[in-house]
């Protein structure tokens, strides 16, 4: 403010504060210019938009004017936040419901992330009060439905995330009127059925995702009017194949190279991912896609093909077997009518290997007596023993396999706060997402010798207790997101020194420490993206010498410590955005290493990862917010911070830019 008589003098007078004569203003001019500036002296400072207690301001990487209010304990919209904001961040609040109306006063609106909040139901809008919004995240919250209408309020949707929800229920009408809707993702739901009209209003849908649901049948030409779907879903989901289930076979003989499968942030190309749970042996016939009434135990029909069958025994109901091949005894046919129990079809298979007649009356080649001695007493013994129970059935889980054919418990959503008995030891993989698990037992498991996988995102854990030995020397990938965890203490992981996924994004985490992941020499992915870290310890990355891909991004990371990634200096995916990166002397070592490494520097878009060199931008000094680190040269990194002090206190009003005023002012 001191400097505004001097700026006003230069234009009066024609002389400025460094002496040099400027042409005079005329009479008129003066007037006419004068009054305006005399007016703005006396009005009060523009405020560009209360601040508010819980967020901060920054950018996207669009650019777009953002506000963080992630973790504030809101239950609803606050007062005060700048109307021209584009995109607004809610995580991690208290929200139980989405007030369309409440985000009308942002006129500008691109993209709202209401994630991990309490919303349980979604009520339509009468009219598309919201016609700029873009992007709409819903991930885990507690919704069970998709009504008809559901977001009229928002025609312009592209992307809309509903995953990790508890939906059950979907109409043909839920994404009415969502023409322009570009990504859906519904995955890690309990979806059993798709509507026969679902897709019909969405002829812009590039990608779709519903792995991990319940869903059993695909209704026909369920794609049309859009046939083609470019990113596709499907996998972890309980899939018939019946003859009523004909449909999804046929397309994907297809669009099967349209199929993919996640593994963290990284997603390939799967057709094969979409399998089938029942029947047990599923038979191929080619008067019937799939034949229901075709049970085989473990044969081998040339007309009626059952998947991994050899066998022992052959029911079938009304199937008839070309060539059946019987324990080292080949029928020229065997026909098996409804009359025949499988009871009576061990004991037909057994005739057939003891006598040589089939049950057609067909000669098969007589075995030797040492053969008939040899062979004969193990299967008697195998017919007096009781059946072999896989494992005792426990409410609320389902045993399948998974895309690695692992056998795998599912007991997602069903109540439980520690490991149920009677699941079966040989299981490889465990889901426990969304359940009331408090804390991380690691002995609870040890019962599970082979087990490779554990799955307790979106629980209630808030601590990490280190085990006192390595108990579960097998698992490879543990899921801990979405749970309430602020720290990482020192040899945590302990117990499962063979870790090469690990999952903690979508915490609260706010502390790490040099130990944090000690001893865990073969971890390749690491996932940290959306807590609140605030500083990198220094010699953290030193143990993980597999590390292939980090994500870091959405935390609150300021400086990056210098030879950070040392002794492996490339991490070939990285994720740094989102991040207030300072850009001061201190933190030199970021710009550095992105001189060499930007290349592997990614961001994501849902399943989508893309290289971007540039996400990473500085949020300070203010003289460099929004450039990307990238582009600053080393030596401004200081220059920077040795001239902000100085020209902190410069007002520049209309001013010729001298040495005291500089562009940005």
């Amino acid at each position: 403010m001191p400097q505004a008589p001097v700026v006003f003098l230069v234009f009066l007078f024609g002389v400025s504060s460094r002496g040099p004569v400027l042409p005079r203003p005329s009479p008129e001019m003066l007037l006419s210019s004068v009054a305006p500036l005399l007016l703005l002296l006396h009005l009060p400072p523009v405020v560009a938009g209360t601040a508010v207690t819980g967020c901060h301001g920054d950018r996207d990487t669009d650019h777009r004017p953002r506000q963080n209010c992630t973790a504030a304990g809101f239950a609803h919209v606050p007062s005060g936040i700048e109307p021209s904001t584009q995109v607004l961040l809610f995580r991690l609040n208290q929200f139980s419901d989405l007030s369309w109306s409440s985000f009308t006063v942002f006129t500008e609106i691109y993209e709202i992330d209401l994630s991990q909040n309490q919303i349980s139901a979604l009520a339509p809008s009468d009219a598309p009060i919201l016609p700029s919004l873009s992007v709409l995240r819903l991930g885990s919250n507690q919704l069970r439905a998709v009504p008809d209408h559901c977001f009229t309020a928002s025609p312009a949707l592209t992307k809309l995330f509903l995953q990790d929800n508890v939906i059950s229920s979907l109409t043909d009408q839920s994404f009415s009127g969502l023409g322009r809707l570009e990504d859906l993702d519904l995955s890690n739901n309990h979806i059993q059925t798709l509507p026969e009209r679902m897709m019909f209003p969405l002829t812009s849908m590039t990608m779709l995702l519903l792995e991990a649901n319940k869903i059993k049948e695909m209704p026909g030409s369920w794609f049309s009017p859009k046939e083609e779907v470019h990113y596709l879903f499907l996998s972890a989901n309980p899939w018939v194949c019946s003859c009523s289930g004909s449909y999804l076979q046929t397309y994907l003989e297809d669009y099967s190279y349209n199929v993919y499968v996640r593994d963290g942030p990284t997603i390939s190309p799967d057709g094969e991912s979409v399998v089938c749970d029942s029947p047990n042996n599923y038979c191929y016939d080619d008067s019937c896609y799939y034949c229901d009434s075709c049970y085989c135990d473990s044969c081998y029909n040339d007309s009626c093909y059952c998947d991994s069958c050899y066998c022992d025994s052959c029911y079938c109901d009304s199937c008839y077997c070309d060539s059946c091949y019987c324990d080292s005894c080949y029928c020229d046919s065997c026909y098996c009518d409804s009359s025949c129990t499988r009871r009576e079809a061990k004991r037909i298979v057994f005739l057939v290997f003891l006598f040589g007649v089939s049950s057609r009356g067909q000669s098969c080649p007589r075995p030797s007596p040492e053969m008939l001695l040899s062979s004969v007493a193990p299967l008697l013994l195998l017919l007096h023993l009781p059946p072999v129970v896989a494992g005792t059935a426990v409410t609320g889980c389902h045993g399948d396999r998974d895309t690695d054919h692992r056998p795998r418990q599912n007991c997602t959503a069903a109540g439980f706060a520690h490991v149920p008995s009677g699941i079966e030891p040989s299981t490889q993989v465990l889901l426990f997402r969304l359940n009331q698990f408090s804390d991380l037992s690691w002995s609870s498991f040890t019962v599970f010798t082979e087990i490779y996988e554990i799955d307790l995102s979106q629980n209630q854990i808030s601590a990490l207790a280190p085990g006192d030995a390595p108990i579960l020397p097998s698992l490879s990938v543990l899921r801990l997101g979405s749970n309430q965890l602020r720290a990482v203490p020192d040899h945590c992981f302990t117990a499962s020194p063979a870790l090469t996924k690990l999952f903690l994004q979508d915490n609260v985490i706010s502390s790490l420490t040099d130990q944090s992941f000690s001893g865990l020499r073969r971890l390749e992915n690491l996932d940290l993206s959306n807590n609140h870290i605030q500083t990198l310890p220094e010699r953290m990355m030193f143990p993980l010498t597999s590390m292939t891909t980090l994500l870091l991004e959405a935390n609150k990371i300021k400086e990056m410590p210098g030879s950070w990634f040392s002794p492996k200096e490339e991490v070939h995916y990285l994720f740094l955005s989102a991040n207030p990166w300072v850009c001061s002397c201190s933190g030199s070592y970021l710009q550095t290493y992105l001189e060499d490494y930007s290349y592997n520097v990614y961001v994501r878009d849902g399943p989508i990862i893309s290289p971007d060199g540039e996400s990473v931008v500085c949020d300070s000094p203010e003289s460099l917010k929004g450039q990307p680190v990238i582009t600053v040269q080393e030596s401004d990194f200081c220059n920077a911070e040795a001239t902000t002090a100085s020209w902190d206190s410069c007002c520049c009003a209309s001013c010729y830019y001298d040495s005291c005023c500089y562009a940005s002012c």
